[in-house]
């Protein structure tokens, strides 16, 4: 692999709004590293691996239940893991001119297997969507257990 000129790395609970702050964390930093271009498709490309890695390490898809007060939604019950108990994924970020690495690490040693997709179904489109904005991916086990999928991007 190459020396990347732009990389960040972002912990992330495994829980449902992990993948809105993925996205977040691509609308900040890339037109910082001169990549403004690519944000939509990263983020498009992001949301799915987060979304399979919080599935994968155990997380939770739930969404807090909310209720209007005041003019404002307010939670009204926590989704949050306990200190101590949730599991954490990682989004790693590569970018040298013209090539973006996208990287998420999960606790679980399963591969990740493309189906073809059911476009009624809620789940099985992931790993479809990320092929056809990606120029390849793949993903191998980590070190210390785990894997890491990752996508690469022109």
């Amino acid at each position: 692999m190459s020396d990347w000129t732009y990389h960040s790395n972002l912990p992330l609970a495994a829980i449902a709004d992990a993948p809105y702050w993925a996205r977040r964390h691509i609308e900040d930093i890339f037109p910082k590293w001169g990549a403004a271009s690519l944000v939509m498709n990263a983020q498009l490309v992001a949301t799915e691996l987060v979304t399979n890695g919080v599935r994968h390490s155990g997380g939770s898809m739930e969404l807090p239940e909310v209720a209007i007060t005041g003019g404002r939604a307010m939670p009204t019950k926590s989704v949050l893991p306990k200190k101590g108990e949730g599991a954490i994924i990682r989004l790693s970020l590569s970018y040298e001119e013209g090539r973006l690495l996208i990287e998420v690490w999960d606790k679980s040693d399963t591969p990740p297997a493309a189906q073809l997709p059911d476009f009624v179904s809620e789940r099985g489109r992931g790993l479809f969507v990320v092929s056809a904005f990606c120029e390849k991916w793949g993903w191998h086990p980590s070190q210390g257990g785990g894997k890491v999928v990752w996508a690469e991007l022109h």
